[in-house]
């Protein structure tokens, strides 16, 4: 299974051809356009997609895209707490070959409400939604807006985040791939302003620590060959995920 997780910077219609080369099972994009009636110009369609943004009808918020034979199922009973009220991002479930969990997300500011200003927004998740996301594999995806070295005295919401995912069982993709500790990556996601000399690490994967194991690869983009594109660079996890 091929899994890519991208914030796109907008104008995703201009940029599909990026992603559809790629042919991912599950493609999660940030700032993405409502491309939920759109046929792209490009000679690859997805066989699904689906968008979603709290901001209403036709603004930019996740989309949602398969090449292979998955299809996403959202789950619309609590609709207005998840997407609403925390602001974050779409859960569902990605039906194919092997059904898995998703949710999707892109955190944002909330100032005014601390439990939903971003990386605190996936914590109150986890609280509320713990038994759903063990009772089938989960994977939590996304632009967290989010890295341990963003932690501050007295808060350390990124650290707390952390925490409440192991306690659901998740795991971090790309720490348990590389190695490399939580605040000390070495490939970035993120290039501020788009400018090389700017980077941070604040898009992430999650998935079941069960799955750890299946891990084929782990592919963060450049900067040469996505920097133009957008201010993040996608991560690509190809994972052998049972059937």
């Amino acid at each position: 299974m091929r899994i890519i997780s991208w914030n796109c910077n907008k104008s995703f219609r201009t940029k599909v051809k990026l992603i559809s080369q790629l042919q991912p099972d599950i493609a999660v994009i940030q700032e993405c356009e409502d491309i939920n009636n759109r046929v792209f110009e490009d000679e690859i369609q997805p066989n699904h997609k689906f968008h979603y943004s709290t901001g209403g009808i036709g603004k930019i918020g996740i989309g949602l895209l398969s090449y292979t034979d998955y299809k996403f199922k959202v789950d619309n009973s609590d609709l207005e707490e998840v997407y609403l009220n925390l602001d974050l991002g779409i859960k569902c479930v990605a039906e194919g070959p092997a059904p898995v969990q998703l949710l999707g997300l892109w955190t944002g500011p909330h100032p005014d409400n601390d439990s939903i200003h971003y990386v605190h927004s996936v914590s109150t998740f986890l609280k509320k939604y713990s038994n759903w996301i063990k009772q089938n594999n989960t994977i939590i995806l996304g632009d967290f807006n989010s890295n341990l070295t963003y932690d501050v005295k007295n808060r350390k919401s990124h650290e707390i985040m952390l925490n409440l995912m192991d306690e659901a069982g998740l795991c971090s993709a790309y720490h348990t791939f590389f190695r490399e500790d939580q605040g000390k990556e070495t490939r970035p996601t993120f290039y501020f302003h788009k400018k090389n000399e700017s980077t941070q690490h604040i898009d992430h994967i999650f998935i079941p620590k069960t799955l750890a194991g299946h891990i084929k690869n782990i592919e963060i983009g450049t900067y040469d060959a996505w920097g133009t594109h957008s201010d993040h660079v996608p991560f690509i996890l190809d994972i052998d995920y049972p059937r």
